[in-house]
């Protein structure tokens, strides 16, 4: 903080007329003069200062303004960083999404696995198979077909399963209960595995299978 020395501008305001009437002697007028004109300096000088200080200097205006911009450089890189997270955590989500997704579809593909699918994995690893036919009628009167196969496991289980039950919508002829009972086999791909057929004792059955 500049300090100023007010009884010097008191001094520095006298005029000669007063300087002499309190007391200065005319030789020592010079000296006081060079006094005087070097507190007016001072004075000059202090109110530079002052006002340096009250309106900052240009070299300072562009020091501020260039800490400014470097401030703005900065935020403006660390925003473009946050964007460049965001994203990238966005992607890691859609990327978890479509797993999820995709794992969600094979699941409920698992779980929508057909039981024909299941079991011809099972009853393709036998080496012989027997099947036995039935037929019969419903109170409606509609005659229906169905086909088990048996076979031994290679865990050496026993297993039966259903491969058929239809609705014989045709006349119930020899040869219209072979064909489908060709059909049935060929659908579960037995035709090599087939050991022995058990029927009734209805002609056309036992006909269909011989």
């Amino acid at each position: 903080m500049v300090k100023i020395n007010y009884t010097a501008a008191i001094l520095g305001a006298l005029k000669k007329e007063e300087i002499l009437k309190i007391g200065l002697k005319e030789a020592d007028q010079d000296i006081f003069e060079r006094i005087i004109e070097n507190i007016n300096t001072q004075l000059s000088a202090t109110a530079a200062l002052i006002a340096e200080k009250k309106q900052p200097t240009a070299s300072c205006y562009y020091r501020r303004r260039e800490k400014n911009r470097q401030r703005q450089e900065e935020n403006l890189r660390r925003q473009e960083e946050n964007r460049r997270r965001q994203e990238e955590s966005l992607r890691r989500q859609n990327e978890n999404r479509r797993r999820q997704e995709e794992n969600r579809r094979r699941q409920k593909e698992n779980n929508e696995k057909k039981p024909k699918e299941s079991i011809l994995e099972i009853i393709q690893e036998a080496k012989s198979i027997s099947l036995t036919t039935d037929m019969w009628a419903s109170s409606a009167n509609k005659s229906y077909l169905a086909v088990t196969a048996h076979f031994i496991s290679q865990n050496w289980e026993f297993n039966s399963c259903l491969l058929s039950c239809v609705e014989c919508g045709f006349k119930l002829t020899s040869e219209n209960l072979a064909a489908e009972i060709k059909r049935i086999i060929d659908e579960w791909r037995l035709t090599d595995q087939i050991f022995a057929v058990a029927t009734d004792n209805a002609a056309n059955i036992m006909r269909a299978v011989t």
